[in-house]
């Protein structure tokens, strides 16, 4: 079943087929799973496919899962020699 819940979202993070979903960020916190995920924006129609898929997670970790975007982070340059 956690399996199930796992495929299931990520079927859903990548319901377009487009790749915009980049990166991933999973950590549980204050009695819940948040997933960050860059490339989400809860603005668009992907949104409501990513929040019905995520209830099986939430039912076979027993806790809620949150959806929010990622922000992209900028990498350092090694300075030049």
């Amino acid at each position: 079943m956690r399996l199930a819940g796992i495929l299931r979202l990520a079927n859903a993070l990548d319901s377009q087929g487009d790749g915009r979903i980049r990166r991933l960020e999973v950590r549980e916190q204050n009695g819940f799973l948040e997933i960050a995920a860059q490339g989400y924006s809860s603005r668009d129609g992907m949104a409501e496919g990513i929040a019905a898929a995520r209830h099986l997670l939430e039912t076979v970790y027993g806790q809620p899962v949150m959806v929010k975007p990622l922000r992209a982070t900028r990498r350092k340059l090694a300075p030049s020699s």
